[in-house]
């Protein structure tokens, strides 16, 4: 049975996936925070990496279904799948408790210490 992003698969010679390792998104909140996710396909991880310190807090102790970042990590799955397959890679992340990536919405990051500094440790945290 094929992929159904298999219809893609010229674009992957084109665009050059399969010699993607990671995929870095930069991500803004509201017009006024800026975080970043990395999808990493060596690692197989998926990691969220926001520098602002009360969002990590709030969300440490809640079940995994109410943290703030359940419905991106659930997008990012979406797109883990899509890029490796892409890729040419198998990647099944719903309904699989059984697979060997790891998603973790809270990377440990430098915490910003004021209001402005968001973009610059989103980008440094992704490189």
């Amino acid at each position: 049975m094929g992929s159904a992003y298999s219809g893609y698969k010229p674009r992957q010679k084109v665009l050059g996936l399969r010699q993607w390792h990671q995929v870095f998104i930069p991500i803004n909140e509201g017009r006024n925070h800026w975080y970043a996710a990395c999808i990493d396909f060596h690692q197989k991880t998926i990691d969220v990496y926001d520098s602002l310190e009360p969002t990590l807090r709030l969300n440490q102790d809640k079940p995994i279904g109410e943290r703030k970042y359940a419905g991106l990590m659930l997008a990012l799955m979406w797109v883990t799948e899509v890029v490796g397959s892409l890729r040419g890679d198998t990647v099944q992340l719903a309904n699989n408790p059984c697979t060997d990536w790891k998603c973790r919405p809270h990377v440990k990051v430098r915490f910003q210490p004021n209001g402005h500094d968001c973009g610059i440790r989103a980008w440094l945290s992704s490189v």
